[in-house]
């Protein structure tokens, strides 16, 4: 797993700490609510700009928190549910979520698990049950199948004679499929010659947590070059002229490209999606701190008084 994100943020001015976000109690650092917005938007006081790119900022309890319950974070975190994880077994399987205790998420791989490739000539059926009165969704997480031979099918009800949602082959991610009552069915079907890694998927009853959750588009991608931000004014008290920026993170980027950068800067630097801040204003860069939550800290000295824009990138 592979994760660049932050949280737990604590500036300190001069003598006088003012806690912009509070990193030293339960309270967390950004737990006013779930976002993952494209654009720019804001959440908890600061300025988050994500345009297009493809790693982006999410807001959520997805990635784990120092303190509190959401982070602000770009991971490859993947969702584990311990006692809720299913295969497509050899021999039709009906799941009741509610009592396995699977309603709030399950894990659903093809027959090879989450390791390893489903299996040559397969013909396997299972059906998830949510709760009489709730629906069944399936997010899909990755998706590789030999296009046009090994389909995966959903059907909508408790079985293969259900109405057919769709098929679903090749490397093309499902969409979110849901049931319109509280039974969802699936079939898949290999040839005998050519396996790949299959499936990996998140079983709910009800719609699915919002906020992104840390799933695709929002997941750490080292195949594309993005550059994204989060930001905010913060103003030098009278007679202080230091700010202290302390926060509590995990930073895992590729080792030869990828950095979790601070900035001060004045606040006629508006930073934007794909830019990079000019380097002149950096105080502070991380690349591999560790897989732990490691507190860092960096000090900028300036006039007191005057208003400064602190920038996450």
């Amino acid at each position: 797993m592979r994760t660049l994100y932050i949280l737990g943020l604590l500036l300190s001015l001069g003598w006088a700490q003012t806690i912009l976000v509070d990193g030293t109690s339960n309270a967390g650092s950004f737990e006013s609510g779930n976002a993952c917005n494209t654009g720019t938007f804001t959440a908890d006081g600061w300025t988050i700009v994500n345009g297009t790119q493809t790693n982006r900022w999410a807001v959520n309890t997805g990635a784990g928190a120092h303190h509190g319950s959401r982070a602000i974070y770009i991971s490859t975190y993947n969702y584990t549910f311990p006692g809720c994880a299913y295969n497509m077994p050899p021999s039709h399987q009906d799941i009741n979520l509610q009592s396995a205790g699977c309603c709030g998420g399950a894990n659903f791989y093809d027959s090879g698990g989450s390791g390893s490739s489903y299996g040559n000539n397969e013909n396997r059926t299972i059906t998830f049950y949510a709760p009489a009165g709730q629906q069944v969704y399936v997010v899909f997480t990755s998706f590789h199948t030999e296009a046009n031979y090994d389909y995966l099918y959903a059907y909508d009800g408790p079985n293969t004679l259900s109405p057919l949602i769709g098929t679903y082959h090749g490397t093309t991610l499902p969409p979110t499929i849901n049931s319109t009552g509280n039974s969802l069915t699936f079939r898949f079907t290999s040839d005998g010659l050519i396996t790949y890694s299959g499936w990996s998927a998140i079983v709910f009853c009800g719609p699915p947590p919002t906020g992104c959750m840390g799933i695709p588009p929002h997941d750490y991608n080292t195949g594309s070059s993005s550059v994204v931000h989060f930001y905010r004014d913060v103003t030098l008290p009278a007679g202080e002229p230091y700010m202290t920026i302390s926060a509590y993170v995990k930073v895992q980027g590729e080792g030869c490209c990828d950095y979790l950068d601070i900035f001060v800067a004045p606040t006629s630097v508006t930073p934007m999606a794909g830019t990079e801040v000019a380097a002149t204003h950096r105080i502070g860069r991380y690349n591999m701190v560790g897989s732990g939550w490691t507190q860092i800290s960096r000090t900028f000295c300036g006039t007191p008084g005057q208003t400064y824009r602190v920038i996450f990138s």
